[in-house]
């Protein structure tokens, strides 16, 4: 089956330097759960890293839509101590996966191995940027990797280092680029999120459905 990653998240109130400046917390919530419920109506599986403040929105949605089988959960061993409740009820009431990854020397090297794992694992049909800070560009960097190149969209308005990659990058917004392109991605601006998801996924041959 087709899977769509989500990689989002609400900077933090102590990172607020320029490489995420500035950040709406409310559009980010916004276009995330936009997103969320396109890909689950898709019917494609939907793959995250299960931050704090994205869980709480897919598990809203994995259970309003009986979706919980299509989300892939991916944590680090590192925080087994500290997975949410959001997580736990994903995976025990909703029969979400939890995809667990040794721990590294270290948090970033964890977070490396988590994230390697996690894009390496899946065949992925596009990725979602939402907002975010560091991990954003870690996570785009990992999927340029990726053959044949991955599609992804990088939403502007809610900025974070979402917003900033669409910006350094010149993205462009009305279309995909050419699959030989360097780099496959779409800018997508604007509060219309529920419309730009659909629209993002009608590129990538994956259309939302009423359940």
């Amino acid at each position: 089956m087709s899977a769509v990653l989500l990689s989002a998240g609400i900077p933090s109130a102590d990172a607020r330097g320029d490489a995420v400046r500035p950040f709406y917390p409310g559009d980010i919530l916004a276009a995330t759960s936009s997103t969320v419920e396109a890909v689950l109506r898709s019917g494609a599986d939907l793959v995250f890293g299960g931050h704090p403040t994205i869980s709480p929105v897919v598990l809203q949605l994995a259970a309003l839509l009986d979706a919980g089988e299509q989300v892939h959960v991916w944590q680090s061993e590192v925080f087994a101590s500290s997975i949410t409740d959001e997580v736990r009820r994903l995976v025990t009431e909703h029969r979400a996966h939890l995809h667990m990854v040794a721990g590294e020397d270290g948090r970033d090297a964890s977070l490396g191995s988590m994230r390697a794992a996690m894009i390496g694992a899946h065949d992925l049909a596009a990725a979602f940027f939402v907002g975010g800070m560091d991990g954003i560009a870690v996570e785009l960097e990992l999927l340029a990797g990726r053959t044949p190149r991955v599609p992804f969209f990088a939403f502007v308005t809610p900025g974070g280092m979402a917003g900033r990659v669409a910006r350094d990058r010149a993205l462009p917004t009305d279309a995909l680029p050419a699959p030989d392109a360097d780099a496959r991605g779409r800018g997508l601006v604007g509060r219309a999120y529920g419309s730009l998801a659909l629209s993002a996924l009608d590129d990538v041959g994956l259309h939302a459905r009423e359940r």
